[in-house]
């Protein structure tokens, strides 16, 4: 038993010089690819914007700032270009010079390159450290990729809100819009409300959603407010009211928890992903109220769901 064991372990120390004295390129490391699902613009920005590394990075910065340590390799950039980081990579006692590239695969997908290469010495045992701190270096590069990956493909790390897709539901809306000379509060909004729930229960109809809100900017000191209710079926719309009928497609769906500023924030940033992936949209996107904002006061407890449709 112990001779087979200690063949075995002939056998793997002579593959390992092989591998390290005829198979290994004497300038060769590593060259690993990822795709990632997201846009070129993001990958271009958590990579080429310094600043932001430690945003995504799955391990350790040193107290300069300088080196972003993951397990036992470290990492310092050297030269940041528009497609390209280039860094030099520390293991036990070697360095090797690594670079991270990227190209858009199509408009929702990236393939990000790591590459790296070092020449390897002719004398044997600093060759033998050498390839162990190659196989070491590959094998963290990979689960930093792999982060990258998890990271960028979170839509809630890169647009703050998490996104979802699903299906209009609520086909018609009654809908009011006047012009205001001032970005409207909760004071201004729900009395247009109550008039749509007025003129629903006049005509026998059933609110089956939340009140919907969009406020649109349309001069210095002018905003298109418009609110609508989804109802259960078409009714006669009274003076200064309209019945919207929603096409039953596609719609982006995002909830965020707070006041105006935080909902207006999540709107850019969802308009921001549907414009980062192309979307069209046939109709404007809007707000849907779950919180009554005139019963509650407290901003930070207010529920807003934001819908944006597209095709």
């Amino acid at each position: 038993m112990i001779k087979k064991i200690s063949f075995a372990l002939l056998v793997i120390v002579i593959a390992f010089f092989i591998r390290a004295f005829f198979v290994l390129p004497t300038g060769s490391l590593t060259n690993q690819e990822i795709i990632i699902a997201t846009t070129e613009g993001h990958v271009f920005d958590f990579l080429t914007n310094k600043g932001k590394w430690p945003m995504w990075w799955p391990g350790t910065i040193n107290s300069t700032g300088q080196e972003y340590c993951f397990n036992s390799s470290r990492f310092a950039i050297k030269k940041i270009s528009n497609s390209e980081v280039y860094l030099a990579t520390y293991t036990n006692s070697s360095q090797i010079n690594t670079r991270i590239s990227f190209i858009a695969a199509d408009k929702s997908r990236v393939k990000v390159r790591w590459q790296g290469e070092t020449a390897l010495s002719y004398n044997p045992i600093k060759r033998v450290m050498q390839i162990r701190d190659i196989d070491v270096t590959e094998r963290q590069i990979t689960a930093i990729l792999k982060h990258l990956k998890e990271f960028l493909e979170n839509d809630k790390n890169v647009y703050h809100i998490d996104v979802k897709l699903t299906r209009v539901k609520d086909s018609v809306v009654l809908a009011k819009q006047i012009i205001m000379n001032e970005y409207p509060g909760a004071d201004k909004i729900y009395p247009m409300i109550n008039i749509l729930k007025k003129q629903i229960k006049q005509h026998g109809a059933v609110v089956i959603d939340s009140p919907m809100l969009n406020i649109n900017q349309t001069g210095k000191n002018s905003f298109a407010v418009m609110v609508g209710i989804p109802i259960n079926k078409e009714i006669v719309a009274g003076n200064g009211s309209y019945i919207n009928k929603m096409v039953l497609g596609n719609i982006l769906i995002a909830s965020v928890n707070g006041g105006p500023n935080t909902v207006r924030n999540a709107v850019k940033q969802l308009a921001n992903y549907r414009r980062d992936y192309g979307l069209i949209s046939p109709a404007m996107p809007f707000e849907s109220l779950a919180t009554n904002r005139i019963t509650q006061k407290d901003t930070s407890k207010w529920v807003t769901n934001l819908y944006y449709p597209i095709y």
